[in-house]
């Protein structure tokens, strides 16, 4: 099986879910809780979060990964 590329999906802004939202929001948490009790530094990881519940805050929770795109377009939106 292919990986899927989420690029095209990201511009036809089609978030039709592979992956859910909140899924990986619960994955990223119980990767948040390993490091803290392991001591692993994971620079990225509360960057990463803070994206995603951001996702889940605009509504795309029950959404695909790839609606992160949304996301990002809107916190880039200049006025």
């Amino acid at each position: 099986m292919a990986v899927e590329q989420p690029g095209p999906k990201i511009i036809a802004a089609d978030y039709r879910p592979g992956f859910l939202i909140k899924l990986l929001r619960k994955d990223l948490r119980l990767v948040t809780e390993a490091a803290r009790d392991t001591k692993t530094p994971l620079p990225a990881l509360s960057l990463v979060s803070a994206l995603f519940d951001a996702a889940s805050a605009q509504g795309h929770d029950l959404d695909g990964t790839q609606a992160l795109g949304a996301v990002l377009a809107a916190l880039s939106a200049t006025k």
